[in-house]
């Protein structure tokens, strides 16, 4: 598993850094992981990259990050069923999960559903929407 680098912390007064919550982004685009990684840096977010599904039920059970940004069609084991997986997992059941996907098909909010995803967005995805369903689901990444 490759770990990436992080971001710029912000400090408290002391210069002490302060906690920022992380993301774990799940998508098997490079170019689409870039986009999302500069944006969820830019918010403050701790970002790691999984790049299959498998890879992000192991990355998800062993980092505990606050949120996955999950694509849906993903090699190995598809972003639904990684879905289905977390919530049957007591360690990362009540993770916030935050599916996007390029297909607007209808079926796939009814499935996110199913599965447990907290949420769905259709790529191509504002950056502005991005955010704001990331900070309704978990806050802002400096508490």
């Amino acid at each position: 598993m490759t770990r990436t680098k992080e971001s710029r912390h912000t400090s408290n007064a002391r210069g002490q850094p302060l906690p920022r919550k992380s993301i774990l982004l799940a998508d098997d685009q490079k170019d689409e992981r870039e986009i999302q990684r500069a944006l969820l840096e830019h918010l403050g977010y701790r970002v790691e990259e999984a790049t299959d599904g498998e890879m992000a039920l192991e990355m998800a059970r062993e980092l505990s990050p606050d949120l996955i940004l999950l694509d849906i069609a993903m090699p190995k084991v598809d972003g639904l069923e990684v879905c289905r997986t977390l919530r049957a997992d007591p360690r990362t059941s009540s993770t916030a999960v935050l599916f996007y996907t390029a297909s607007a098909a209808a079926e796939n909010d009814k499935c996110v559903r199913t599965a447990g995803g907290n949420g769905i967005l259709v790529k191509p995805v504002e950056p502005k929407d991005v955010a704001d369903a990331i900070v309704d689901l978990i806050g802002p990444a400096n508490p």
